[in-house]
């Protein structure tokens, strides 16, 4: 006998008649299970509802029938609705028979970039690099005033070690 072959139907009423029958009652509660764990990945159990309910074999169709089936499908006007797991379930079209008067407001503010104001200095991020090994580069290469400007931005850039920053300041003083 081969239980894979069987229905669930069939194979539930053969568990109930020989409840004793191990390997029947494993391939009952494998077939039981694997709708459960499906479940867990499934968003709508409708899905679950029309696989549980389709026939089991499904008729053959031939190509030419499927083609038929399409451009029938086309002409029809039939549009696939796509749903997007997260997102708004609305249509631009939706959309717009329920939009409110104001709910294009924010779309009007950035309509022209601002100009740049020309009497601004531009920002050149290579010119304010200010790290503590750079200054210590500095000082040990000979310079001592590009390390205590550095130290000096430092300090003001981390208030928590001003008295550190001063410290190495006045130790780059008392060494030149």
């Amino acid at each position: 006998m081969d239980l894979q072959a069987l229905s669930f139907e069939e194979l539930a009423a053969l568990v109930e008649q020989w409840p004793w029958f191990g390997a029947a009652r494993k391939e009952l509660s494998l077939r039981t299970a694997t709708p459960g764990d499906a479940a867990l990945y499934v968003g709508d159990r409708a899905i679950l509802f029309r696989l549980a309910e389709a026939p089991a074999v499904r008729p053959a169709v031939t190509v030419s029938e499927l083609l038929q089936d399409k451009a029938a499908k086309e002409r029809s006007g039939y549009k696939r609705r796509v749903r997007i797991p997260g997102g708004d379930y609305f249509s631009s079209e939706q959309y717009a028979g329920v939009a409110a008067e104001g709910d294009g407001d924010f779309a009007s503010f950035a309509k022209v970039a601002p100009e740049p104001a020309e009497d601004r200095e531009t920002f050149d991020p290579f010119m304010d690099i200010c790290t503590e090994t750079l200054a210590q580069i500095y000082a040990e290469q000979g310079y001592p005033e590009r390390a205590k400007v550095i130290y000096s931005k430092l300090s003001l850039r981390y208030p928590e070690k001003n008295t550190y920053f001063a410290a190495l300041i006045r130790k780059l003083d008392a060494e030149n």
